[in-house]
């Protein structure tokens, strides 16, 4: 699946660049039915669901990775019990992506609007994902909540920031 979306240059030079969804590939995905020790008494409250991205880069070959994390887990008797694990790796192609993205004292500088859009892109079609994987199971109905993208993605970089974490060169 390949869709071209072309955007002014996001680095002031007014020249279009030109950015690809290169495709998406499931890393990791795994579900358990709930038992009827869960399903008699579930409790909407001890359904946590957790999410994290992380990405990588190739300025050479133009890619960018997001891979998106997502947990269902639910909390019984003290313990937290997965229900759900998905992966879900995305890739972009950024034409000159070296006008995009830029290494700074070894840190990379991307654009947040831009790392909204490719989590935005992710975190759709992952509602998708676990929606069609969870067909004629209990978690179906737990369909992955509408979210503001931007809002995982200021959690990310603060965190990178806080622990001095580094995007991943060279995929």
């Amino acid at each position: 699946m390949k869709q071209k979306k072309n955007k002014k240059s996001l680095n002031n030079k007014n020249e279009p660049i030109t950015i690809s969804l290169k495709g998406f590939g499931i890393l990791l995905y795994n579900h358990v039915e709930p038992g009827l020790d869960i399903i008699s008494n579930f409790d909407i409250s001890k359904l946590k669901v957790g999410f994290n991205i992380d990405f990588a880069y190739n300025l050479d070959n133009n890619g960018f990775q997001l891979i998106l994390s997502i947990l269902y887990s639910y909390n019984l008797n003290d313990k937290d019990i997965v229900l759900l694990e998905l992966k879900l790796l995305s890739e972009f192609l950024i034409s000159d992506m070296k006008s995009v993205i830029k290494i700074v004292g070894g840190n990379l500088k991307i654009p947040d609007d831009l790392l909204v859009k490719f989590t935005s892109i992710a975190y759709s079609t992952a509602r998708g994902i676990v929606f069609s994987k969870t067909l004629g199971s209990f978690l179906n109905q737990f369909t992955l909540p509408l979210i503001d993208p931007k809002e995982i993605v200021q959690n990310k970089l603060k965190s990178m920031s806080a622990n001095k974490e580094k995007i991943t060169e060279n995929i």
